[in-house]
């Protein structure tokens, strides 16, 4: 996951915006190090990491230390509930995926309204159908 996925990801953003990006523990002498470790230095209990927020208990707040893991995703279920709203339904509904009969406009419709009023989180089906629609409208 981390080398055909995050890592090709990280690295092209970084490269796009000519920043050197580093995985400091990723290296293998920090890898051998960690693997040599008892378990118990690593975790207990339930609590994982704990010799590194050992290590770095004056530098972190207890806040950051005691966080919950937490990843980098684009809120598109806002964006489509929100800002783009307007445009993702003229695309969707409105555009040559439905004109085609390539979509069902009631299906599109009972979709997206499901979305805008929380009912289901469809934001990675609806991510895909506008990339779909967008090919369609660019297609030579």
């Amino acid at each position: 996951y981390l080398v055909n996925d995050i890592l090709v990801k990280v690295d092209r953003a970084s490269m796009a915006n000519g920043l050197e990006v580093r995985s400091p523990f990723l290296d293998k002498n920090v890898l051998e190090f960690a693997a040599a470790l008892p378990f118990e230095y690593k975790q207990q209990g339930a609590a994982r990491k704990r010799i590194l927020k050992q290590a770095m208990h004056n530098e972190l707040t207890d806040e950051v230390a005691a966080g919950r893991k937490r990843g980098f995703a684009v809120p598109l279920a806002h964006w489509f509930r929100t800002g783009w709203r307007r445009p993702l339904e003229m695309h969707l509904l409105e555009g040559k995926a439905v004109k085609n009969n390539y979509l069902n406009r009631a299906a599109l419709e009972k979709l997206l309204d499901e979305h805008q009023k929380c009912r289901r989180d469809h934001s990675e089906l609806i991510g895909n159908l506008l990339m779909l629609e967008l090919f369609l409208e660019n297609e030579i």
